[in-house]
């Protein structure tokens, strides 16, 4: 062998992509260069995703004060950000609700790190839509900046990190949630979840009260860094804290058989607990109102069955999307969907793309011919992971007895799909540094292979991206402007603070589409009024929401009655909810009430006065 081809190997060599922190040195010649580089990495990075955005959405064309969606979970989520900006958080509403108020303890969220960032963002603007549509966007350069975070910390190469760091954050499961699953869609704290997995797969972690390993500079560092970052996890959503923790569990009995140590379970262990101590802490003012006002048996009733629907499909995983940019492949995509073998409503959110499912089937082909792991090596933990999450998350899997056994609270498995494509990329970013080093100990040039990387990218995100991710800017900013308009002329007509009964009756939350009114378009109106309160709102199986029932059941003069007597002074009809369009109720309330309906621009929505009541109309004559 050449002295040549000796010295190449050796340059190849003193980066590899199992190095880990420990190995290289703590201070070397050039560190404040070295210091720069990695802040002109990161800002690139973040640079990259956020032009990849723009383009992918053409937001030149967007108006960042009208929401970007303007549909189903997208619209309670809304009326979440307004919440907070006019209450303070999201769990009482006094606007909705009416003769009420809202109050959400039967139907918390474990989503205090979310809530928390949209408060920031509502306490620099006073538009709720500007700081809906900014935590969404913001959300793409967040993933890639944590992604290129971890995989950094595992030694992985500047190019390959950020390659597989924009390849996560385009996943189709962040276009397809959308702002319709808006915290779901902010999957930044997923990859430090993983790290913590792979921290205590690797035994990197020591405690806090040990003596300093000398062969383990930052173990005890380590160890803080995972417990704040199962803490934000537990706050982030019991989807990804219920997955994080699952993983936690697995790494952890990997390490045991792998090293003969009882450390790594120990580890995990204490780091469930502090995520389930975070849970906790994030339910418990729901625990308190239960306590006090009874359990609501109405509310998010879950079945058994439901981890089957919602139920984690390799083939969804694998298979390209719909609106390929490669036309051909749709109508075949599509037949899949239509297979009784692939129930659900959350399908292509589930699929990895050709780079991540080229990743997960390495991973899985891995499992055939695993060879004893070497020493920080953590390919073998990826493996490890990746099988675990498939067998927890696939249908008739591990998920299902949770669900049939335990508790089926826990029933969308389908969301394990982005754990799994992080960790498919992760494994895609080693396999990039070992062909670099391969490439590179051949002789080749390196702009060559970081050419070939950049294609890669692009593509993959091409592929990952499809068609038609648009949305119609105009159309929603009609409908947003054409609302706006109306609430504007009913507080023109009424009271500050008056009430606004809406019609027909449509329970709060998770009620199935009536006609063409769908998820949660009656706080449709809220979202447009500075002043008014609304009847939508009310919980489901407490005081308020069995009110509005029965009174929806009653004849119309008794509604009438009933709504002066609760000082309602007025009555808001989504036409959308009626077989007819609301011709017969309207013309009934038109003949009782002695006016015509004010109506909307898209003649959807209509609306009515009501009279005072007696003491108040006797208080205004006498004034």
């Amino acid at each position: 062998m050449s002295a040549t081809a000796v010295s190449t190997r050796q340059k190849v060599r003193v980066r590899p992509a199992e190095t880990t922190a420990e190995q290289r040195p703590a201070l070397v010649p050039g560190f404040w260069a070295e210091l720069l580089l990695s802040a002109a990495t990161y800002l690139g990075a973040a640079v990259a995703s956020s032009a990849v955005l723009v383009v992918v959405l053409q937001l030149w064309r967007a108006d960042l004060s009208i929401p970007i969606a303007n549909r189903g979970d997208a619209l309670w989520t809304q009326s979440w950000v307004k919440g907070i900006a006019e209450n303070g958080w999201y769990l009482v509403n006094p606007r909705l609700g009416a003769p009420g108020q809202m109050e959400l303890y039967d139907f918390p969220q474990t989503d205090s790190v979310h809530f928390l960032l949209l408060k920031l963002l509502v306490l620099s603007t006073d538009d709720f839509a500007v700081a809906f549509n900014l935590y969404y966007l913001l959300g793409f350069p967040l993933i890639t900046l944590s992604t290129l975070f971890v995989l950094r910390q595992f030694g992985i190469s500047r190019p390959a990190s950020v390659a597989a760091s924009l390849l996560f954050s385009f996943l189709p499961y962040h276009l397809a949630r959308g702002q319709y699953h808006l915290f779901l869609s902010s999957y930044f704290l997923v990859p430090p979840a993983i790290m913590v997995a792979l921290w205590v797969y690797l035994d990197r972690l020591r405690w806090p009260w040990s003596k300093k390993d000398p062969n383990l500079r930052w173990g005890r560092g380590r160890m803080w860094a995972s417990l704040l970052t199962m803490a934000l996890v537990a706050s982030a959503g019991v989807y990804y804290a219920f997955f994080a923790c699952y993983l936690l569990l697995v790494a952890g009995l990997a390490s045991l058989l792998d090293r003969q140590k009882l450390r790594g379970p120990l580890m995990a262990c204490t780091l469930v607990a502090i995520a389930g101590v975070g849970v906790f802490a994030n339910l418990w003012p729901s625990f308190v109102y239960r306590r006090e006002h009874g359990k609501n048996v109405e509310l998010a009733v879950r079945y058994p069955h439901e981890a089957e629907v919602y139920g984690l499909k390799i083939g969804q995983m694998v298979l390209w999307i719909n609106n390929h940019i490669v036309g051909r492949l749709n109508p075949r995509r599509q037949t899949y969907d239509l297979l009784p073998l692939a129930p659900g409503d959350e399908k292509e959110s589930s699929a990895l793309g050709a780079v991540g499912t080229a990743g997960f089937l390495f991973l899985l082909g891995l499992l055939m011919c695993r060879t004893r792991a070497r020493q920080g090596d953590v390919m073998p933990g990826l493996t490890v992971l990746n099988i675990a999450a498939v067998l927890l998350a696939t249908i008739g899997g591990f998920g299902s007895l949770f669900s049939l056994l335990i508790s089926p609270q826990i029933r969308c498995y389908n969301r394990m799909s982005i754990f799994v494509g992080l960790l498919a990329l992760f494994a895609v970013a080693i396999l990039l540094d070992r062909a670099r080093a391969w490439w590179l100990a051949r002789g080749h040039r390196a702009w060559q292979f970081q050419l070939a990387l950049v294609l890669l990218t692009a593509g993959g995100l091409v592929d990952e991206i499809g068609r038609n991710r648009v949305p119609d800017y105009a159309a929603v900013k009609a409908e947003f402007e054409g609302e706006g308009e109306f609430v504007r002329q009913i507080e023109q007509q009424l009271p500050a603070e008056s009430r606004v009964y809406q019609f027909p009756y449509f329970g709060f939350p998770e009620t199935p589409p009536l006609h063409q009114i769908s998820g949660y378009d009656p706080v449709r109106l809220y979202l447009h009024s500075r002043t008014l309160h609304f009847s939508f709102g009310a919980v489901k199986g407490r005081d308020i929401d069995r009110w509005q029932r029965e009174l929806s059941e009653r004849p119309l003069e008794e509604q009438l009655s009933q709504l002066v007597d609760r000082d309602f002074h007025g009555i808001a009809i989504d036409r959308a909810g009626y077989a007819d369009h609301g011709a017969e109720v309207e013309a009934r309330l038109s003949e009782l009430l002695g006016q015509e309906p004010l109506v909307s621009s898209n003649e959807r929505l209509s609306f009515f006065s009501l009279p005072p009541r007696p003491e108040q109309a006797d208080l205004a004559r006498a004034d």
